[in-house]
């Protein structure tokens, strides 16, 4: 009863792909952990038979638009995965790319064992995966939200990071404590309320970590006015943006930072997507 083979579970929900909602690699991905299974056992044992019954519920929330990620609490990224669930945002390719260049000019400007601040901790994917790739760096990272640090500190556990979280209003606690940073990162929210939102994205994921006030930028102009409280003499800023901020953010970033020297970069899809400011 309520069993079928993996060639039949596959097939039907493979109908579902023309959902506008739905994807084949988010089937792949829902029966993989649903059935632990790899996509080559979907060839190799089409004939073996499961239980269906809690797939199908799964099933039914992917039609309804709610995200793999949330559905499965599990996110992919920068080679591990990480919890997530409805108290933070899913971590997505652009992040990546934002911890990957860091890491690049933290090497370029020769910054060594760095003193790191993560503003927005989230699932704690930035902060946790900078304190595994690079060396001798200690990391503190700050969410307004308890929620969301509630999951990142699951996150380092899992990951045997070894972050230290706070909450804070963006780096409110760090100049509370006097420290210095060799090197500051943040996602933050920039969404404008005005802007149109993929629905999944406006009806699952946090409020709080989406949108901005003052069309997106008050939060950056926030920690702009915050950073030379809490950084070395030398010290680099890495920040992801929306596209839409950068005549904006530069003249922010002429009025609060003139020490610094800034630049923007274009992420994998050639959109303007990251600002680097850099103080030597």
């Amino acid at each position: 009863m309520n069993r079928n083979t993996l060639d039949t579970i596959y097939q039907d929900a493979l109908k579902l792909v023309d959902n506008k909602n739905i994807f084949e690699r988010d089937i792949l991905f829902l029966m993989e952990d649903e059935f632990n299974i790899t996509r080559n056992d979907i060839l190799i044992n089409s004939n073996k038979e499961y239980f269906i019954g809690d797939f199908r519920k799964k099933l039914d929330r992917l039609v309804k638009g709610e995200p793999i990620e949330y559905i499965l609490n599990k996110a992919y990224f920068y080679k591990r995965f990480y919890y997530v669930n409805e108290n933070t945002l899913i971590p997505r390719n652009e992040t990546e790319e934002l911890v990957e260049k860091t890491i690049f000019y933290l090497n370029k400007y020769n910054i060594v064992s760095p003193r790191i601040a993560d503003i927005g901790s989230g699932s704690g994917c930035i902060a946790i995966t900078l304190g595994l790739e690079v060396k001798e760096c200690k990391i503190d990272s700050f969410d307004i939200s308890p929620m969301a640090l509630d999951v990142a500190k699951v996150n380092n556990e899992r990951l045997s990071a070894n972050v230290s979280f706070y909450e804070s209003d963006c780096l409110k606690e760090a100049i509370a404590m006097n420290k210095k940073y060799d090197l500051i990162i943040s996602n933050p929210p920039y969404i404008d309320r005005d802007t149109y939102v993929q629905e999944s994205v406006k009806k699952y994921e946090p409020e709080l970590a989406l949108y901005a006030d003052n069309h997106g930028l008050a939060i950056y102009e926030k920690i702009f006015k915050e950073i030379p409280s809490c950084t070395k003499e030398k010290c680099l800023i890495a920040l992801e943006i929306s596209p839409d901020l950068v005549e904006r953010l530069s003249d922010v970033a002429t009025i609060y930072l003139k020490e610094y020297k800034f630049w923007f970069e274009k992420d994998i899809n050639d959109l303007i997507r990251f600002m680097f400011l850099l103080k030597e």
